[in-house]
């Protein structure tokens, strides 16, 4: 079967210098990869804990995808945009990434199987969401936040695949 892997609270940098990527993609081999990161990029840039820039972000996250499809150049990769933060100057700092992350998807020659989740969107189209999806950190979202990011990941299954990808044996698998 398939396993999933996650590095949780990670930024692209320290999947490239930390995380064993391609042992993961190895491990797992999956159809299908969901990436989200950028979060903690957007916090941290604003803080000054990570005193780099948003395009050294994305361009670390091109990276990241680079490695996946070198791995595997049938694999899907899903990537959701940036959530929404509750402050002002580190919600601007998300808005850039995730501009940036529509330029970063067109300037891949595989950019036909790089698909965004518009988890941002989502979470925004609620006029009260700092307030129903945030925990008191203002940073995480809560279980309520949690459902609505799943449905906008979900929401690139239903609209950009008719049909599963290809699994390893080749075969198809319908999602409808």
């Amino acid at each position: 079967g398939r396993r999933m892997c996650g590095a949780s609270g990670q930024r692209p940098d320290q999947i490239l210098t930390t995380y064993d990527l391609i042992g993961q993609l190895k491990r797992a081999r999956p159809v299908i990869v969901i990436i989200k990161l950028l979060t903690n990029n957007a916090t941290q840039l604003d803080s000054g804990v990570w005193p780099f820039s948003v395009a050294i972000a994305l361009n670390d996250l091109g990276t990241v995808l680079d490695i996946i499809n070198s791995f595997d150049p049938g694999i899907e990769i899903i990537v959701c945009d940036v959530i929404p933060n509750t402050d002002n100057d580190v919600d601007a700092i998300v808005d850039q990434m995730n501009s940036g992350l529509v330029t970063l998807r067109t300037g891949k020659s595989y950019s036909a199987r790089i698909h965004i989740a518009p988890c941002n969107s989502y979470i925004k189209a609620n006029g009260n969401w700092a307030v129903d999806y945030y925990t008191v950190d203002n940073t995480h979202i809560n279980t309520g936040g949690k459902i609505v990011d799943a449905n906008a990941i979900y929401s690139v299954f239903t609209s950009d695949f008719t049909v599963m990808p290809r699994n390893p044996a080749g075969r198809r698998r319908s999602i409808r």
